[in-house]
């Protein structure tokens, strides 16, 4: 209830000061609050309200970015990739033009287009080689994608490599442990698939 009363107050200071410095952060504010809590057709309308009303606004591509990801969340994907390819080829800030092409990966990734997800996540690394440490996602999924594709000794390298990248991030346990599955397909000894499952508990 107070969330969704601070939203109105919100929209009511806009309409009553729509020349406000104020008012793009504002909005900003309102369309992330929207998706921190899963609301993502709220979170689309306001994003797509900043686009319309503030073009020339330097937090744009920033905008763009989390209508994108906004898309994803009612498997509207086609309208993500198309927007993620405005930012990669046009975007003003270099991070943004960056993010917008690993994130390009993760939209097939959702979408369950392995193929094109694994594409898309070597695209962006070798066009953005500087970026990588900002998207740990990119090399775990490229390892998921390639496990759900069967090729299981691609998988293993690319999750070794992810592991060697990121040894702390959050998502090592489930790497861990997907590495002793594709050891045990893969026909390795069993005292090594025990020993990689016991490094995840």
């Amino acid at each position: 209830a107070k969330f969704e009363l601070a939203m109105v107050k919100c929209r009511e200071a806009m309409q009553q000061f729509p020349k406000s410095p104020l008012a793009p952060r504002s909005l900003m504010l309102m369309g992330f609050s929207y998706l921190d809590r899963g609301d993502a057709l709220n979170g689309i309308r306001v994003f797509q309200r900043y686009i319309a009303d503030f073009p020339e606004s330097k937090m744009k591509e920033a905008a763009e970015l989390a209508l994108a990801d906004a898309y994803v969340h009612i498997n509207r994907f086609q309208d993500s990739l198309s927007l993620l390819e405005g930012v990669s080829l046009k975007g003003q800030n270099p991070l943004a033009r960056a993010e917008a092409v690993y994130l390009k990966g993760d939209v097939h990734f959702q979408a369950k287009e392995f193929n094109k997800a694994v594409e898309a996540y070597q695209s962006a690394f070798e066009k953005n080689r500087n970026e990588w440490k900002n998207f740990p996602n990119a090399f775990y999924n490229t390892a998921e994608s390639l496990f759900w594709l069967g090729q299981y000794r691609k998988s293993l390298d690319a999750y070794r490599d992810y592991l060697k990248r990121f040894p702390k991030h959050p998502h090592a346990g489930y790497a861990l442990t997907r590495i002793g599955e594709l050891l045990e397909i893969l026909g390795a000894d069993q005292s090594r698939v025990m020993g990689t499952y016991l490094e995840t508990s």
